[in-house]
């Protein structure tokens, strides 16, 4: 978010983002950590950052972004209570109606640290305005399991530190091992955390429900792997399972049901991106994908009912998919 505003902003509003950015974050800091942290962001750590800078920017903070800066007789700093660099004021009608829908979108994810105070900062920048919710999103069906763990482990992903963990397999005993977590990932109405397992050597994937962090190490205790790109990771997925294998050419045919139009399903709700439906010959159509053929593909493949799917290739996925 910083490094959007930079281009906008005057040299001291560069130091101030820096500051507020540290602070929010919770704790007390001197004045040489702040130092540090605005120096750190420009790539200087020549110690441009002088008492007198540092001077005017509190009282920036204070004065004109009416901010809760407070310090201690022993010289440490901190925010009294949480605080938005957000405007009090000046906000369109069309402004909240955006944000209040906004609100309601991430309804889904009331519980989580992140979100959980949306509704309550729209309230603080404009009490009086009348709620037009709009748009009506999905939610989830029951609270989310594990979440509890889930600021804690965001931040371990931030600070690169390696997590010994137990996990509760499905039908089997815990296991114990340790990882270096990279991303927190939903899908079907859980959240999952995605790490390279130290012992194993491998990515491997931890729902939160049943993950236990026995030992969180200190910061920067390991490097991110370079590889890992989020936005290609799960490209040849359908759902959370990943794969570094090559993706399979997968096909089937497929017609409607007695009551469901399955056909029309499909067009508009395809299975993945990569989806090509051919023209409906004989009441079916052909659908191919480009995937790593995984559980998640086979339930969706399985919804549109046995007596409804023929062909499917490579064949060897057959029995897979409509095993009981």
């Amino acid at each position: 978010m910083i490094e959007y505003f930079k281009p906008f902003l005057s040299k001291q509003g560069i130091r101030v983002l820096e500051i507020h950015n540290l602070l929010r974050r919770g704790g007390k800091y001197t004045h040489i950590e702040i130092r540090r942290c605005v120096e750190e962001s420009d790539g200087s750590n020549n110690g441009n950052y002088s008492i007198r800078n540092f001077n005017e920017d509190k009282k920036f903070l204070r004065e004109i972004l009416d901010a809760p800066l407070m310090s201690t007789p022993q010289g440490l700093y901190y925010y009294k209570e949480k605080f938005s660099l957000l405007p009090k004021q000046g906000l369109m009608d069309q402004d909240m109606e955006i944000l209040e829908n906004l609100s309601s979108a991430a309804g889904k994810y009331r519980d989580l640290p992140f979100f959980s105070e949306l509704e309550l900062l729209i309230k603080k920048i404009k009490p009086h305005h009348k709620k037009k919710e709009i748009i009506g999103f999905e939610g989830a069906p029951v609270q989310y399991g594990g979440i509890e763990h889930f600021e804690d482990l965001f931040w371990s992903i931030h600070q690169n530190r390696e997590l010994e963990i137990e996990y509760q397999q499905f039908g089997g005993e815990p296991i114990h091992t340790t990882v270096h977590p990279h991303y927190l990932k939903e899908y079907g109405h859980r959240w999952y955390l995605f790490t390279w397992n130290k012992d194993l050597e491998a990515w491997r994937t931890y729902a939160l429900d049943r993950l236990k962090v026995v030992e969180e190490k200190e910061e920067d205790s390991f490097l991110k792997r370079e590889e890992f790109d989020p936005q290609t990771f799960w490209k040849h997925s359908v759902g959370i399972i990943f794969s570094q294998e090559e993706p399979v050419n997968f096909s089937f045919e497929v017609k409607d049901g007695t009551t469901i139009k399955n056909i029309d399903y499909l067009r508009t709700m395809p299975i993945h991106h990569s989806q090509k439906l051919s023209e409906e010959k004989n009441g079916y159509v052909k659908v191919e994908l480009t995937v790593h053929p995984f559980v998640e593909l086979f339930r969706e493949i399985r919804a549109l009912g046995q007596n409804n799917v023929k062909n499917i290739q490579p064949k060897k996925y057959e029995k897979l998919i409509w095993e009981e």
